[in-house]
C-alpha cells in the first residue's frame, strides 16, 4: 500500500510539473507573438486606402439645432396623449 501511495504521489507530481511546463511554454509563445510594449489583450485593425481617402474627403457633420419642445406621451394605442397639467404640490399638516 505504501508503494502504491508513493507511486500515485510521484505520478501526481509529474503531472503537475508537466502542466506547469506547458503553461510556461504557452506564455513564452504568447509573449513572442506580441509586439513589445503593446498590451496582449488588444485587437489590431487595418484601414484600407479607400477608407482612408473617404475619411479625408469627409466633411464634418454640423450638430442639429436643439429643439425646445415639451416631452410627448403616447397611449398604448400609439396616439399622442394630452400633456399632463402640472400643478403646484400641496402640503398640509395637521396636528
Amino acid at each position: 500500500m505504501k508503494a502504491e501511495a508513493k507511486a500515485e504521489k510521484e505520478k501526481a507530481e509529474l503531472e503537475q510539473e508537466a502542466a506547469i511546463e506547458k503553461r510556461r511554454e504557452e506564455r513564452k509563445r504568447a509573449e513572442e507573438g506580441t509586439e513589445s510594449g503593446r498590451p496582449q489583450e488588444t485587437d489590431s485593425v487595418q484601414i484600407s486606402e479607400a477608407a482612408k481617402a473617404a475619411l479625408k474627403n469627409n466633411t464634418p457633420v454640423e450638430a442639429p439645432e436643439s429643439i425646445d419642445s415639451e416631452p410627448v406621451t403616447y397611449t398604448p394605442a400609439g396616439e399622442i396623449a394630452a400633456a399632463p397639467v402640472e400643478t403646484e404640490p400641496t402640503v398640509s399638516f395637521t396636528a
